[in-house]
């Protein structure tokens, strides 16, 4: 099975909007074998791209392949070929002649033309399904089906955040105006226009005793805040970080819960750089810390996932599983730490930024279970999620987390191997 590579050059930062007639030819040349090396990259770079539509689903399974295939066979052929040709061939000028009608010889001709370009693409880019069809098959999800399984659509989630105090009092972060919160102990406590929480405090806490603060996002939420040294986390849904109010010891010590992205910045005391170390919490499975000197990384410790997955983007850090130091591993830009309660750590090259895309807004797969990505969706949409069937499929698509569950759900259907229902704050997943 031949298929696209993935690799960037040098024209990756070239990349323009393509058009429908460009990116026919592109398809075509590849599909012929006479395509060059910076069309083929041009084609590959399209395929990567944010301006490429929602028109490819990653499908790793062979029988999912196989069934969209087989659905070319219940394409309405006649019908496509007259939108083809009202959108494609319209007639550059009037002529007097009478026209050539349209021969069964060349629909047939069409058809065959159709169905192996279909079915070449298909196997041509390997484990990517193309599906696009100007006219659905005669089974397909009609508009009032849909209408009556998506009764509800379900808002993404925002900016929303409770910040507990060291006094144990609570602020509701999204319902505060912006400016001065609190000014607890040594720190003051701001939010910025930008809904960010920011911290100032002097180097020294009274009784030499640090109170701590814990902001904590729900299902639907997300929060940005600058420590008190000056590091800066994003807090994903369901998530949250307990911290003191100025780091006063020989270490800087969070704990974490969920999903978070850190910008750590540097810190020296008497010359010697202060560590910072991030305690992982989960209430089932596996825990442990991630100890750091200056980096960017990001950390997934749900609890409703089967392991711990520690990222790193820039710098370096070492994973500790929790009791047991002798399996600490110093992972590299790029790495992936991933380890599970009672089993060896697994340490693997990522794409970084489809994990971190969360930060930037995004829902980013690249080549991810149902299974995943129903889990965040939930969690940012605040739901709940039933499988009704047995599914495994894998997928590869893009969405900006500002997106309404349902438009991401009906692209996912698109495949033709997965439907959705919503019902209030129940979305079920079948065949």
């Amino acid at each position: 099975m031949f298929g696209l590579n993935v690799a960037r050059t040098m024209f990756s930062n070239e990349l323009k909007p393509m058009t429908n007639e460009r990116i026919e030819e592109l398809i075509s040349k590849f599909m012929a074998g006479d395509i060059s090396v910076r069309e083929k990259t041009e084609l590959e770079e399209w395929l990567s791209s944010e301006e490429r539509p929602h028109l490819f689903q990653f499908v790793e399974r062979e029988e999912w392949v196989r069934k969209g295939i087989a659905a070319l066979d219940r394409v309405d052929v006649d019908a496509g070929y007259e939108k083809f040709l009202h959108k494609y061939h319209q007639p550059e000028e009037e002529t007097t002649e009478e026209a050539e009608p349209e021969t069964p010889v060349r629909r047939i001709a069409w058809t065959k033309i159709a169905g192996a370009a279909a079915a070449v693409l298909v196997l041509a880019l390997g484990s990517w399904f193309f599906f696009f069809r100007s006219a659905p098959p005669q089974d397909a999800i009609v508009e009032d089906d849909i209408r009556t399984r998506y009764k509800n659509d379900v808002s993404p989630g925002g900016n929303v955040a409770t910040l507990e105090l060291a006094d144990g009092s609570t602020i509701q972060l999204d319902k505060s105006a912006h400016g001065l919160l609190a000014d607890e102990g040594d720190a003051t406590i701001e939010k910025t226009a930008a809904d960010r929480l920011e911290y100032n405090s002097s180097k020294t806490a009274k009784n030499g005793k640090a109170g701590f603060n814990t902001i904590t996002t729900p299902s639907g939420g997300q929060y940005h805040v600058v420590l008190p040294d000056g590091s800066r986390v994003w807090l994903n849904a369901a998530s949250s970080l307990r911290f003191p109010l100025s780091f006063t010891g020989s270490e800087r010590r969070v704990t974490v819960t969920g999903e978070a992205f850190f910008e750590v910045e540097e810190m020296k005391k008497q010359g010697q750089k202060v560590p910072f170390i991030v305690s992982i919490n989960k209430q089932s499975g596996p825990s442990g810390e991630v100890q750091v000197l200056g980096t960017r990384f990001n950390i997934n410790a749900y609890n409703d996932e089967p392991s711990i997955q520690t990222t790193l983007l820039r710098g370096s850090v070492r994973v500790v599983p929790a009791n047991r130091q002798q399996m600490a591993k110093v992972i590299k830009p790029g790495q992936q730490a991933d380890f599970k309660a009672n089993g060896p750590m697994a340490v693997s090259a990522v794409d970084s930024n489809s994990v971190v895309a969360w930060r930037d807004g995004k829902f980013s797969y690249k080549k991810e279970s149902i299974h995943v990505i129903m889990r965040q969706l939930a969690r940012w949409y605040n739901v709940k999620v039933i499988f009704k069937d047995d599914l495994d499929a894998v997928f590869a698509s893009s969405f900006p987390r500002s997106t309404p569950i349902s438009e991401i759900l009906e692209s996912l259907e698109q495949t033709g191997i997965i439907r959705f229902t919503i019902e209030g704050k129940t979305v079920t997943v079948m065949r």
